[in-house]
């Protein structure tokens, strides 16, 4: 318990204390869910409220990098198969917001 402890206290420095209060504990527990040593958490919010659900850094099935950052793995949860990355433009696309993401 002392470690969320330490996780919180960190996270209230650098987020506002009303959304630390509502999401903090959230974001806590799914961080300590990653395999990975640097255990993240990160979500995608909109006009201060949680958008899509909380996700960890975790290891990737995926062929563009070995692990996903919880911000990635926040963001290709909330956009779904909208999102794909592009391996010859090498960047992420996001499709019916951009034309060019079409052209693959």
């Amino acid at each position: 318990m002392s470690k969320i402890k330490n996780i919180s206290e960190s996270l209230r420095r650098n987020i506002n204390n009303n959304l630390f209060e509502r999401f903090g504990s959230r974001f806590c527990i799914e961080a300590q869910k990653s395999p990975i040593s640097h255990q993240l958490a990160a979500g995608v919010m909109i006009n201060k409220k949680l958008a899509g659900r909380v996700c960890c850094n975790t290891l990737s099935n995926n062929d563009c990098c070995g692990s996903l950052h919880a911000e990635a793995n926040a963001i290709t949860s909330y956009f779904g198969r909208n999102l794909s990355f592009d391996k010859h433009r090498n960047k992420w696309c996001l499709k019916g917001y951009y034309p060019q993401c079409e052209e693959t």
